[in-house]
């Protein structure tokens, strides 16, 4: 794997970004294994360290753990192949297919 490293430009912090709308700024709960289940969502997981990703049930996660949010399932997994705790975890949302579609000129 090769990285590039580069500086980023410079950003506007967020109050700043704030300033200039008057809307304020929605924040979202994470999302719970109770949540993921009545919507009929699994969660998928992958280990940064070595790649190795699978799918659990969220039902499953919720007998083991109980109604925990996504993040603090991340905290109790850890990889099956290499022992890493060094986990992603996302809710493994349905496939759309195909989002565009481009004609032939």
């Amino acid at each position: 794997m090769f990285l590039l490293i580069c500086k980023r430009p410079s950003r506007a912090s967020k109050s700043e970004r704030n300033l200039s709308s008057d809307k304020p700024v929605e924040q979202h709960e994470p999302v719970a294994l109770d949540w993921l289940i009545a919507n009929k969502i699994d969660l998928w997981v992958w280990c940064e360290d070595c790649s190795h990703h699978a799918r659990l049930s969220s039902e499953l996660a919720l007998q083991k753990f109980g109604n925990l949010s996504v993040p603090q399932i991340r905290q109790r997994l850890h990889c099956s192949k290499c022992r890493s705790r060094v986990i992603f975890v996302r809710p493994d949302w349905p496939r759309q297919g195909v989002v565009a579609r481009h004609e032939p000129i």
